[in-house]
């Protein structure tokens, strides 16, 4: 098969995926596989179809070929992530996306999706007593973008917990001049008691 041929069946997967048609791009990617084995175009597309056919043990397998072929493509990595958050490897999931940032810094979507990992495992560590690991992967979210209203407030919430209070109060009047109009900053202040500390006069 010549190389004409094997982009227009990758192209062909392309389209069914845009199409949301996951299986036919399933199906058209497995032949790029079989057709260019050592182009991991075809891998990595069969791995991101699958995913989004909800079968992330098998996009997994299709992925870490791809990876193998073309260990700094982002687009691997962050499949990688995906499969493993879809399969409960929180941890998994997030080495992966901070690898995919890595490649890929300016990619807000990237940067978001490690940010919104990181919380969110960060709040379920705390909720079960692993205070330390949870300000492990809120620092790594602070490292992602140190603005982020969603990595601060978590970063508030963590010291608010350990009544760290100059601390919460230095992360959310740092929120408060950058991003003025971040949505949650009002709840984040009645949430942890910052707005009725403000009234009192003890928050600056």
């Amino acid at each position: 098969m010549t190389v004409s041929e094997i982009e227009n069946v990758i192209h062909s997967a392309r389209n069914s995926f845009g199409e949301r048609d996951f299986q036919t791009a399933v199906d058209t990617f497995y032949k790029a596989t079989k057709l260019a084995p050592s182009d991991y175009r075809g891998h990595e597309g069969l791995g991101l179809a699958l995913i989004s056919a909800g079968r992330p043990k098998e996009a997994r397998e299709a992925l870490l070929k791809a990876v193998e072929l073309n260990p700094t493509d982002a687009d691997v990595h962050f499949g990688l992530g995906l499969a493993a958050e879809q399969m409960g490897d929180r941890s998994g999931a997030i080495e992966h996306i901070a690898r995919a940032h890595e490649l890929r810094p300016e990619h807000v979507p990237i940067r978001e999706s490690l940010i919104l990992m990181c919380v969110n495992y960060a709040e379920l560590l705390m909720d079960e007593g692993n205070v330390e690991w949870a300000k492990c992967y809120i620092d790594k979210a602070l490292e992602a973008d140190h603005t982020s209203p969603d990595a601060a407030y978590a970063a508030i919430r963590y010291h608010a917990r350990l009544g760290d209070y100059d601390e919460a109060k230095r992360i959310f009047r740092f929120i408060e001049e950058h991003k003025p109009d971040s949505p949650g900053l009002l709840e984040i202040k009645e949430e942890i008691g910052l707005a009725k500390q403000k009234e009192r006069g003890w928050l600056y």
